[in-house]
């Protein structure tokens, strides 16, 4: 039964999870860590990309706090420029992820 389950999932599905840990995206797809790892392998996926959207999230939320901050036009600029370059890197995590992509583009 497990089994059929890991074949027909797809990355898509999997990329739903990826703003978790992967001990708490695997209770929620009721998997084992282990399972998660080789599925995610199976698409590409060599780490479980949670530590680096939360970094990628953390850099936004300082950047947006700055740019409350910031008079000078070329600064806010620069700052707005950098918080959606952040965002679309987070975005790549989960292309074809509707809680990603959503959420950062």
């Amino acid at each position: 039964m497990q089994r059929e389950r890991t074949r027909n999932l797809t990355l898509k599905e999997i990329e739903n999870y990826f703003h978790l840990p992967i001990e708490e995206a695997a209770k929620k797809m009721e998997f084992s860590a282990t399972v998660v790892k080789k599925i995610c392998r199976k698409f590409g996926v060599a780490r479980w990309p949670h530590r680096k959207i939360q970094s990628k999230e953390k850099k936004i939320s300082n950047w947006a706090s700055r740019l409350a901050a910031i008079d000078d036009h070329q600064e806010r600029v620069r700052a707005e420029n950098e918080i959606l370059s952040l965002k679309r890197e987070i975005a790549k995590f989960g292309e074809g992820s509707s809680k990603l992509a959503d959420d950062y583009l």
